[in-house]
Order: structure tokens, then sequence, then C-alpha cells
């Protein structure tokens, strides 16, 4: 699997919130939620039930 982009929506505050690096953790406004591990790992904190997965990933065969 490759990670073409990762990010995901705070379903709180409604930020779109991007990470671009593996050590880059991104917060939305509100700070329920965040994003990181850039293109190699697809990494969140907050509760599941506050983030919307909106990442674009590439299956190989």
């Amino acid at each position: 699997m490759k990670i073409i982009t990762n990010q995901a929506k705070c379903k709180i505050c409604g930020d779109l919130v991007i990470s671009t690096n593996l050590n880059d953790y991104n917060y939305c406004a509100c700070g329920a939620i965040a994003v990181g591990g850039g293109n190699q790992a697809i990494l969140r904190l907050g509760h599941h039930n506050h983030i919307l997965e909106l990442s674009v990933k590439e299956y190989s065969d």
C-alpha cells in the first residue's frame, strides 16, 4: 500500500487536517484530533467517533 495523501476531517470543528511528514502531527482547530505519519504511516490521535478518514491510498498487486 502506498499513501498518496494522509488526511482526516474533524467531525466537531470541520477542519481538514493533513500530515506531510512522518514526525509531523497536526491538530484541528479545536484540538479533538491530530493526523501524523506523512506518506509513511497513517497515525491518528483522538476519539474515533470524531474522525472522518479521508486518506487516499494506492494498492498494488
